[in-house]
């Protein structure tokens, strides 16, 4: 089943440096709609006030046919306090150096694909209140093709003060 686990790789006491995972162990799809929304799977990572956060994951998505295309992004219940993060797809580079309350990592615009994500950077949550975060993902332009978060496709956090 899809889930959360914590890597026990180069714990400590007070739990800094645990990877914190979620995953899907089936894949998930969504049709007919431009919306960004949380993944059911990877998504309610709690955070702690001001913590510096390692991030990365890999997302994969395909369609069948259609040309859909795909936007990804992350969600924070309160706007993080700055970070740098890199998605990757196809070769393409994107970088959003001032992640927002809601921030789109990757919009690929219509086409047909099949192919995977990389994502990967930093955070800190926000200063004043904590908080969480999910993945968010949808079509880029409405299509009946559906679109499918792959199982297998991971985020991972880990807290580094």
């Amino acid at each position: 089943a899809a889930g959360t686990f914590a890597a026990l790789v180069g714990t400590s006491l007070n739990g800094l440096g645990i990877p914190v995972y979620k995953y899907k162990s089936t894949d998930t799809s969504v049709n007919t709609t431009t919306t960004l929304a949380s993944d059911a799977d990877i998504a309610g990572f709690a955070l702690t006030v001001s913590k510096l956060y390692r991030i990365r994951g890999y997302l994969g998505m395909t369609t069948t046919g259609g040309t859909c295309g795909f936007k990804v992004g992350l969600k924070w219940t309160n706007a993080p306090n700055g970070g740098y993060i890199t998605s990757t797809f196809n070769s393409t580079r994107n970088d959003s150096t001032s992640p927002t309350a809601t921030t789109t990592l990757s919009d690929s615009g219509a086409l047909n694909f099949a192919g995977g994500i990389s994502i990967e950077g930093w955070f800190q949550a926000n200063t004043t209140t904590a908080g969480t975060l999910d993945l968010v993902w949808t079509q880029s332009s409405s299509s009946a093709t559906p679109l499918y978060l792959k199982n297998g496709s991971w985020l991972e956090i880990t807290q580094l003060n």
